[in-house]
Protein backbone atom coordinates (compact mmCIF):
# COMPACT_ATOMS: atom_id res chain seq x y z
CA UNK A 1 0.00 0.00 0.00
CA UNK A 2 1.26 3.48 -0.75
CA UNK A 3 0.35 6.22 1.71
CA UNK A 4 -3.19 6.87 2.81
CA UNK A 5 -3.19 5.04 6.13
CA UNK A 6 -4.38 8.26 7.75
CA UNK A 7 -6.37 9.44 4.73
CA UNK A 8 -3.54 11.84 3.81
CA UNK A 9 -4.32 13.99 6.82
CA UNK A 10 -0.95 15.68 6.51
CA UNK A 11 -2.27 17.51 3.44
CA UNK A 12 -5.24 18.87 5.38
CA UNK A 13 -3.02 20.02 8.24
CA UNK A 14 -0.67 21.67 5.77
CA UNK A 15 -3.65 23.36 4.12
CA UNK A 16 -4.77 24.72 7.49
CA UNK A 17 -1.24 26.01 8.13
CA UNK A 18 -1.21 27.79 4.79
CA UNK A 19 -4.58 29.43 5.43
CA UNK A 20 -3.61 30.52 8.94
CA UNK A 21 -0.25 31.86 7.78
CA UNK A 22 -1.89 33.74 4.91
CA UNK A 23 -4.55 35.23 7.18
CA UNK A 24 -2.34 36.31 10.06
CA UNK A 25 0.80 36.94 8.04
CA UNK A 26 -0.85 39.75 6.08
CA UNK A 27 -2.88 41.53 8.76
CA UNK A 28 -0.30 44.02 9.88
CA UNK A 29 1.78 44.76 12.92
CA UNK A 30 1.24 42.52 15.96
CA UNK A 31 0.57 45.56 18.15
CA UNK A 32 -2.41 46.67 16.08
CA UNK A 33 -5.42 46.23 18.39
CA UNK A 34 -7.46 44.52 15.66
CA UNK A 35 -4.64 42.11 15.00
CA UNK A 36 -3.44 41.23 18.49
CA UNK A 37 -3.16 37.54 17.58
CA UNK A 38 -0.90 37.99 14.54
CA UNK A 39 2.28 36.67 16.16
CA UNK A 40 0.43 33.73 17.73
CA UNK A 41 -1.29 32.91 14.45
CA UNK A 42 1.95 32.96 12.48
CA UNK A 43 3.75 30.89 15.15
CA UNK A 44 0.92 28.36 15.20
CA UNK A 45 0.99 28.09 11.41
CA UNK A 46 4.71 27.30 11.58
CA UNK A 47 4.00 24.61 14.17
CA UNK A 48 1.27 23.13 11.96
CA UNK A 49 3.72 22.95 9.04
CA UNK A 50 6.06 20.93 11.25
CA UNK A 51 3.19 18.72 12.41
CA UNK A 52 2.11 18.09 8.82
CA UNK A 53 5.61 16.88 7.96
CA UNK A 54 5.65 14.62 11.03
CA UNK A 55 2.22 13.24 10.09
CA UNK A 56 3.53 12.46 6.62
CA UNK A 57 6.45 10.52 8.12
CA UNK A 58 4.08 8.53 10.33
CA UNK A 59 1.59 7.90 7.53
CA UNK A 60 4.30 6.64 5.20
CA UNK A 61 5.57 4.31 7.92
CA UNK A 62 2.06 3.02 8.71
CA UNK A 63 1.48 2.42 5.00
CA UNK A 64 4.62 0.32 4.69
CA UNK A 65 6.44 2.91 2.58
CA UNK A 66 9.09 3.43 5.24
CA UNK A 67 10.13 6.62 6.94
CA UNK A 68 13.07 7.86 8.95
CA UNK A 69 10.76 9.78 11.33
CA UNK A 70 13.16 12.76 11.23
CA UNK A 71 10.27 15.24 11.24
CA UNK A 72 8.70 13.51 14.24
CA UNK A 73 12.04 13.65 16.05
CA UNK A 74 12.20 17.41 15.40
CA UNK A 75 8.92 17.85 17.30
CA UNK A 76 9.40 15.37 20.11
CA UNK A 77 12.37 15.89 22.38
CA UNK A 78 14.07 13.45 24.74
CA UNK A 79 11.85 14.44 27.69
CA UNK A 80 8.66 13.71 25.76
CA UNK A 81 10.06 10.38 24.53
CA UNK A 82 11.12 9.38 28.04
CA UNK A 83 7.74 10.38 29.42
CA UNK A 84 5.90 8.33 26.79
CA UNK A 85 8.11 5.30 27.49
CA UNK A 86 7.61 5.65 31.24
CA UNK A 87 3.85 5.90 30.81
CA UNK A 88 3.80 2.82 28.58
CA UNK A 89 5.90 0.88 31.08
CA UNK A 90 3.57 1.89 33.92
CA UNK A 91 0.63 0.55 31.91
CA UNK A 92 2.48 -2.71 31.24
CA UNK A 93 3.36 -3.11 34.91
CA UNK A 94 -0.27 -2.50 35.91
CA UNK A 95 -1.41 -5.15 33.42
CA UNK A 96 1.23 -7.59 34.67
CA UNK A 97 0.12 -7.01 38.26
CA UNK A 98 -3.49 -7.75 37.28
CA UNK A 99 -2.43 -11.02 35.64
CA UNK A 100 -0.36 -11.97 38.68
CA UNK A 101 -3.30 -11.26 40.99
CA UNK A 102 -5.53 -13.47 38.84
CA UNK A 103 -2.94 -16.26 38.91
CA UNK A 104 -2.63 -16.05 42.69
CA UNK A 105 -6.40 -16.17 43.02
CA UNK A 106 -6.60 -19.15 40.67
CA UNK A 107 -3.90 -21.00 42.64
CA UNK A 108 -5.82 -20.52 45.88
CA UNK A 109 -9.02 -21.77 44.30
CA UNK A 110 -7.46 -24.72 42.50
CA UNK A 111 -3.86 -25.41 43.57
CA UNK A 112 -3.63 -28.80 41.86
CA UNK A 113 -4.38 -27.44 38.37
CA UNK A 114 -1.73 -24.69 38.39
Amino acid sequence: MSGGSLDYIHYRVEEAAIKIAAHYGHLGAPDDENNRYVSQGVAFAKLLFQVSKALRDIEWDMSGDGSDWKNVDKLIGPKEKASAIASHLEDLIAQANEVLAELKKARKESPARL
